[in-house]
């Protein structure tokens, strides 16, 4: 994933913050022209903020959780780790699919609406479906299908609404997936491939589930 091997390149050094907590705006220019990101935070110019841009702060919030970046007294640092895996895209792109695949822990009581949401998830996208609660909009709905309704035929209870996971239930999941969505459907727009962002998502998910 180049943003992240970028990101760890910049903090190889290790990069001072702003006194508000975040990277400074030539660093944050240098992460999006060199990844190619132009534009997917609507920002525009030389000058560009992480605190307006989130996908940025994502990218930087993921490395962090992913192990490839250390924060400490306010500067920013590539963990052993970032640097092993810098200089090899491969292997960077391996790691962020085994933390997307990481449970929280192997005990029924570490399992909670995240994780089966995101479960949830990738079966219905291994299925060639996309997950998506506007159905109801599209001229194809065959290809619509909502995590909460293969919760709920898996029989998972919401302890914080007591009752059946439903359409209007809160699925939250894991950030990383998120962001990996954003960024693949920004690349094949970009290169005018948008009708391979479903196939590559549902490849990946096959991926994620046999892991």
């Amino acid at each position: 994933m180049p943003p992240f091997t970028v990101l760890a390149e910049l903090c190889s050094d290790g990069l001072i913050l702003t006194k508000a907590g975040w990277m400074p705006p030539k660093v944050v220019g240098d992460l999006v022209e060199r990844s190619d990101l132009e534009g997917i935070d609507f920002e525009s110019g030389s000058s560009k903020r992480e605190n307006n841009m989130l996908t940025v702060a994502t990218i930087r919030e993921a490395a962090q959780r992913m192990g490839l970046l250390r924060k400490a007294k306010g500067v920013l640092t590539t963990t052993q780790r970032g640097r092993k895996l810098m200089d090899d895209p491969t292997a960077m792109a391996e790691h962020m699919a085994s933390r997307l695949a990481q449970y929280k822990g192997n005990d029924v009581r570490d399992r909670n609406i995240e994780c089966d949401s995101t479960f949830a998830g990738w079966f219905i996208r291994a299925g060639r479906y996309i997950p998506d609660r506007m159905q109801r909009y599209s001229a194809q709905p065959e290809f619509f299908l909502d995590r909460s309704e293969i919760l709920e035929i898996f029989g998972y209870w919401d302890p914080n609404q007591q009752r059946p996971v439903n359409g209007e239930s809160w699925l939250p999941s894991v950030e990383e997936w998120y962001l990996v969505e954003r960024l693949l459907e920004y690349r094949l727009h970009r290169e005018d491939k948008k009708e391979e962002l479903n196939p590559r998502l549902a490849e990946l998910s096959r991926y994620l589930l046999q892991h």
